[in-house]
C-alpha cells in the first residue's frame, strides 16, 4: 500500500461517525509510520534475548532474578482502612449505577470496573504488588471470617471459568457499559462469592474469584513483589524455579489461567482488526452494531481460546521431547505457562492504553465530583481532550510505549522459560533443545503484537 492509499484510508476513517466510548488504538494514524521498522526492531531486540538467555547457567540466572528485601515503614490502621475503603468504593459506585445518571462515561459504575479495575488496576499489580487483596470489595468482611481449611495449592477452575464469563462480557454483550444493568451484574457476582466465602472461608477468593486470580498472577510480576525488590517476574521465579526437580510447580489450573489471559488479550486486539472483520463478513467502515455480530465473536473467541491451550501443549510437549522427556511433562507445561505471564501483561498495556488515556479523564471526574474536590463533572467537556490521537507525534509516542510493552514483555517471558528449563534439566544444553520451540512460539507471538498495533481497526 503506497501512501496516496493510505492517505485515502485516512480520510475514509475521518468521515465515518462512530461511537468512541471504548476506542483503543489509533490504527490510521499509525498506518503512516514507519511500522515496519518497529516490527525488525521489536523482533530483534527478542532475539537478543534469546542469545543472552542460552548462555545463562543455572548459576547466572539466579543471579539475574535475585532480588533485595525493601524496608517499608507500617503505618498503623491500614489493615482495616484499605479494606473498608474498597468495599465503600464497590458500594458508591453500586449506588451510582442504580440511582445516577446513566450515561456510561458519566456514572461511577461503568468507570469503577471498566476503568478503574479493568485497565488500571492491572498495572498498578504489575507495578506496586498486590495492592487488590487489600482493597477487593471482599477484604473487609474477610477480616472477621476465619479460615476453616488450608487453601494453599488448591485449583482455580471456578476462577478460570469467571474470569472467561467477565471478559465475555466485555467483549461480547450488546450494552456492557449500561450502568443499571451493570450494576444488578456486579452486585449478584458480589453477593455470590460473598456467600462462598462465608461457607468455604475467605480463602475461596484466592481460587474461586476470577479478578483475585488474574491480580494475583500480575502482581508476581513486581519489581517490588513480596516485599523484595528485584527484575520484574523475580517472585515469580522465586515461587516456580524448580531448583533441579519437578515436585514445586503450579497447579495445572493455574497455568491454563495464564494461556487463557493471553488469548483473550490476543483475541481483544484481533476481532477489531480489518483482517478478522473481513473473516467474518462485516463491513469494518459500516459497522452493523454488537447485537449483529454476537455469534461470530463468541466463536472467535472460544476458537482463540482453543487454538492456543491445544497449540502451546504441543509446542511444550516438542520442547519436552527434544530435552529427552526431563520430569514429568505437566511439570514442564505448568512452568512454561507460567512463563507467559509477561507477555499477557505486555499485551494488556499495549492494548489498553489509548483507553486508559480517555477513560482515565472521566474516571478522575467522577472521583472529584463523588468526594467533592471541584465541580469539574459539570463541565466534563472542558476538561476531556483527545487532542493526543489528532497529531502523528503524540501518535508516535504511544505506539512506541505500545510497542516497548509488548516487546519487554516477550524478552522477559523469555528469561523466565530458560531459567525454568535449567531448574528443570540441570544443564544448558539440555535446556537450550527444551527452549528451541518455544523460542520460534515467543518470535511469532511478537511480530503477531506488533502487527496488531500496525493493523487498521474498524470498531
Amino acid at each position: 500500500m503506497d501512501v496516496r492509499h493510505r492517505l485515502a484510508l485516512v480520510a475514509l476513517l475521518l468521515i465515518v461517525p462512530v461511537t468512541a466510548w471504548a476506542h483503543v488504538s489509533e490504527g490510521a494514524l499509525v498506518l503512516l509510520m514507519p511500522t515496519g521498522f518497529y516490527t525488525v526492531a521489536g523482533v530483534s531486540a527478542v532475539l537478543v534475548s534469546v542469545v543472552v538467555a542460552a548462555f545463562l547457567t543455572p548459576t547466572g540466572a539466579a543471579r539475574l532474578f535475585a532480588s533485595r528485601k525493601i524496608y517499608l515503614p507500617r503505618i498503623g490502621g491500614l489493615r482495616f482502612i484499605m479494606p473498608a475503603a474498597g468495599l465503600m468504593v464497590f458500594i458508591a459506585a453500586f449506588l451510582a449505577g442504580v440511582l445516577g445518571e446513566q450515561h456510561p462515561l458519566e456514572n461511577l459504575m461503568p468507570l469503577y470496573l471498566w476503568t478503574l479495575l479493568w485497565l488500571i488496576l492491572p498495572a498498578v499489580q504489575m507495578i506496586f504488588g498486590d495492592v487488590w487483596s487489600r482493597m477487593n470489595p471482599w477484604a473487609f468482611v474477610a477480616l472477621f471470617l476465619k479460615e476453616s481449611t488450608d487453601q494453599t495449592g488448591k485449583p482455580c477452575w471456578f476462577a478460570l471459568v469467571f474470569f472467561l464469563v467477565i471478559y465475555l462480557f466485555a467483549m461480547v454483550d450488546v450494552a456492557p457499559d449500561a450502568p443499571a444493568r451493570l450494576a444488578v451484574f456486579s452486585g449478584l457476582y458480589w453477593l455470590f462469592h460473598l456467600g462462598m466465602m462465608l461457607w468455604k472461608g475467605p480463602g475461596w477468593l484466592a481460587r474461586g474469584e476470577g479478578f483475585t486470580v488474574l491480580f494475583a498472577l500480575l502482581a508476581r510480576l513486581s519489581p517490588m513483589a513480596g516485599g523484595r525488590i528485584g527484575l520484574p517476574g523475580h517472585k515469580l521465579h522465586q515461587d516456580l524455579h524448580p531448583r533441579g526437580q519437578c515436585g514445586n510447580n503450579p497447579m495445572l489450573s493455574v497455568a491454563v489461567f495464564a494461556i487463557a489471559m493471553l488469548a483473550a488479550g490476543s483475541y481483544d486486539g484481533i476481532n477489531e482488526t480489518f483482517w478478522w472483520l473481513s473473516q467474518i463478513g462485516v463491513n469494518p467502515l459500516a459497522f452493523p452494531g454488537r447485537s449483529q455480530v454476537v455469534a461470530p465473536m463468541l466463536m472467535g473467541f472460544v476458537m482463540a481460546q482453543l487454538t492456543l491451550l491445544i497449540g502451546f501443549s504441543a509446542i511444550c510437549f516438542l520442547g519436552w521431547r527434544l530435552a529427552s522427556r526431563p520430569g514429568h511433562f505437566q511439570d514442564f507445561f505448568t512452568v512454561m505457562s507460567l512463563a507467559l505471564l509477561p507477555i499477557a501483561a505486555g499485551y494488556h498495556v499495549a492494548h489498553y492504553l489509548t483507553a486508559f488515556l480517555v477513560n482515565g479523564q472521566y474516571l478522575k471526574i467522577a472521583v472529584t465530583e463523588m468526594f467533592h474536590f471541584s465541580h469539574a463533572a459539570d463541565h466534563a467537556e472542558v476538561y476531556i481532550t483527545t487532542g493526543f490521537f489528532n497529531r502523528p507525534s503524540y501518535v508516535r509516542d504511544i505506539y512506541v510505549v505500545q510497542s516497548c510493552a509488548i516487546v519487554i514483555g516477550h524478552m522477559l517471558a523469555i528469561l523466565l522459560s530458560h531459567s525454568f528449563a535449567l531448574g528443570i534439566t540441570n544443564n544448558r544444553i539440555t535446556a537450550l533443545k527444551s527452549q528451541a520451540p518455544l523460542i520460534v512460539f515467543m518470535i511469532g507471538y511478537t511480530f503477531l503484537g506488533l502487527w496488531l498495533l500496525a493493523s487498521p481497526r474498524g470498531v
